[in-house]
């Protein structure tokens, strides 16, 4: 007797790997499509009411920065690793570099040997983290510049017309409680970045155990959020 269908479309798999939710144009071994903006796919989501299943997507175009937030244990490093993985599958590293800040189990710098990752700076090596925020500060300074003297509206604007050699810069911190915790002049760097970033193309993606971990100023300037 085959089972009647059910009211609900069928449960998550508990386990998804990023091939699973590969879309066109994506890295194929060879080479990238060409993809817009700065969309990509880093799970699904289930919304039962309106009976859909579908790709979930990141917007770092639309939403600038993002906050994954849970408790430990939840997935968010995993998400991270996510994020940074279908980043450098979704574009050349020619179109987005990544620099990664690890203040948590360190297992980001698994990520480091890809083309598209800048560096990995772990929670001990304050040198290279002062260098990285140097690096960043350097960069808004630079496209600030060039777009006031090119009169450009927005970023993407800028880079169709003016400056395809410009990539988007995306910063990736796993725990960034215990980076403020830590380094007390991070919190007017990431104040800044969060701020001006993403008008520039630089954006952030950060993890923190609750919206409580992260300065209100930083807070107030994230508009995308993930929650475990």
């Amino acid at each position: 007797i085959r089972k009647l269908a059910g009211p609900w479309l069928p449960e998550l798999p508990s386990y998804l790997t990023l091939q699973q939710i590969v879309q066109p144009n994506m890295f194929n071994g060879e080479g990238w499509g060409q993809n817009e903006g700065l969309r990509i796919p880093v799970g699904i989501f289930d919304y039962p009411q309106m009976q859909k299943q579908n790709v979930l997507y990141m917007d770092l175009q639309a939403q600038g920065h993002y906050g994954i937030y849970g408790a430990p244990g939840t997935g968010k490093t995993t998400l991270l690793k996510t994020v940074v993985t279908s980043l450098a599958q979704s574009y050349t590293p020619e179109e987005v570099n990544c620099y990664v800040i690890d203040c948590g189990g360190r297992s980001m710098a698994a990520l480091a040997d890809l083309p598209h990752v800048g560096d990995v700076v772990l929670d001990f090596q304050e040198e290279k983290l002062r260098k990285l925020c140097q690096l960043l500060e350097h960069q808004i300074d630079v496209r600030k510049d060039a777009m006031f003297r090119r009169t450009k509206p927005s970023y993407g604007m800028f880079i169709q017309q003016e400056a395809k050699n410009q990539p988007a810069i995306v910063l990736v911190i796993d725990n960034v409680g215990a980076v403020l915790q830590n380094y007390p002049y991070m919190e007017q760097f990431l104040i800044q970045l969060s701020g001006e970033g993403s008008t520039y193309g630089i954006h952030l993606v950060y993890t923190a155990r609750n919206s409580n971990d992260v300065r209100y100023k930083i807070c107030r300037n994230v508009r995308g959020a993930i929650a475990f």
